[in-house]
């Protein structure tokens, strides 16, 4: 409380103007903040480490919203987004995860086989959504982040398309038993 106060004098006296630029400076909208992206990848990992939604949520989400908090306020919601996508792509690719262990159990397949059966599909999803908190982050523009992963969604899905073809293994098999 002393140091603020200080400062603040020392501000208004004008002894001090290197932090009275500094301040402009990390006051201009300019600023970049890739505070989402940043706590995006974290959860992301937190989850697949620890094998649980949840404790992830639990964990970061508090974190979150202090540092948001004292940032930006209006970015309260996409940094919640972040937190939440990220645990769920943890946990979605985690060996360690309950709902992992038991989809492996109920479908009847090894627990690794199924965890490399949706790690491509995640991954894909994980970098559209990171693109887009880049871009957010960039553009302080909740639509403009949410169209990039859109774009960047659209793109991918076009590309894995167009080099992995249309016909899946399963739709040669059924042709060759049906013919």
């Amino acid at each position: 409380m002393v140091g603020t106060q200080t400062r603040r004098k020392l501000l208004r006296e004008g002894e001090v103007p290197q932090l009275r630029t500094s301040e402009k400076r990390l006051s201009t909208p300019k600023t970049t903040y890739l505070g989402e992206a940043i706590l995006f990848a974290l959860a992301c990992f937190i989850s697949f480490s620890m094998g649980s939604t949840f404790g992830t949520f639990g964990l970061i989400l508090p974190i979150a919203a202090g540092i948001v908090a004292s940032v930006d306020i209006s970015l309260l919601i996409p940094a919640f987004g972040a937190v939440l996508a990220g645990a769920i792509f943890g946990d979605h690719t985690s060996p360690l995860s309950d709902t992992t262990i038991l989809s492996s159990v109920g479908s009847g397949i090894h627990l690794i086989d199924h965890v490399t059966t949706q790690i491509p599909y995640a991954l894909v999803c994980a970098a559209a959504s990171l693109a887009g908190y880049i871009v957010l982050g960039f553009t302080r523009n909740i639509t403009v982040g949410l169209l990039t992963t859109l774009a960047a969604l659209a793109v991918a899905v076009f590309v894995l398309r167009s080099r992995f073809g249309s016909e899946t293994q399963r739709e040669s098999d059924a042709e060759r038993v049906a013919g």
